[in-house]
């Protein structure tokens, strides 16, 4: 079973109510004899799992989605886990791990012309984008807010940029 697999299934969780509360799945598979760059053991997965602050899928129904989608004789990684029942009765721990939330924050040098809406509609603006692009395991590219600032009306010139204080200044 390859990892696209494994990330179906998951995704295919819904509670007792029929809601599906996972939002996104990130498999990572370290197919090495070492342990690898995001510090995975040899020959294991790492299921990053994102349902929600506080989590709302459940953890042994994870942990068997885990399991009836990955390759035996591969273990599973990460900080939380749920037990797996196989069809002989059996319990097994699968482990996995959930994101955590880091807030950041973006400081702009901005040149202004006709038709600018004002500060509070630019960082409503931004605010907005960073919703929708901000996933689980993903970069903040400091590009990517340039370019969504330049598009505010009136917004004519980004000189410098500032994510959690490291600046760039070849904006």
């Amino acid at each position: 079973s390859n990892v696209s697999a494994i990330r179906a299934e998951i995704l295919q969780y819904e509670d007792d109510s029929g809601a599906r509360p996972i939002r996104s799945v990130i498999p990572l598979e370290n197919v090495l004899d070492v342990t690898d760059f995001n510090g995975l053991p040899p020959h294991s997965i790492c299921v990053i799992i994102d349902d929600g602050t506080p989590p709302e899928a459940d953890d042994d129904a994870i942990a068997q989605r885990i399991f009836d989608a990955k390759a035996g004789g591969i273990q599973t990684f990460g900080s939380e886990s749920g037990t797996a029942v196989d069809s002989l009765g059996r319990s097994y721990t699968f482990n996995f791990e959930r994101p955590t939330d880091i807030a950041f924050t973006i400081a702009l040098d901005i040149d202004t012309g006709d038709g600018y809406p004002g500060d509070a509609a630019l960082k409503q603006s931004l605010v907005e984008y960073a919703t929708s692009i901000q996933q689980p395991g993903t970069w903040i590219l400091w590009s990517l807010y340039v370019a969504r600032a330049l598009s505010v009306p009136g917004v004519t010139r980004v000189d410098n940029i500032s994510i959690n204080g490291f600046v760039n200044q070849d904006v």
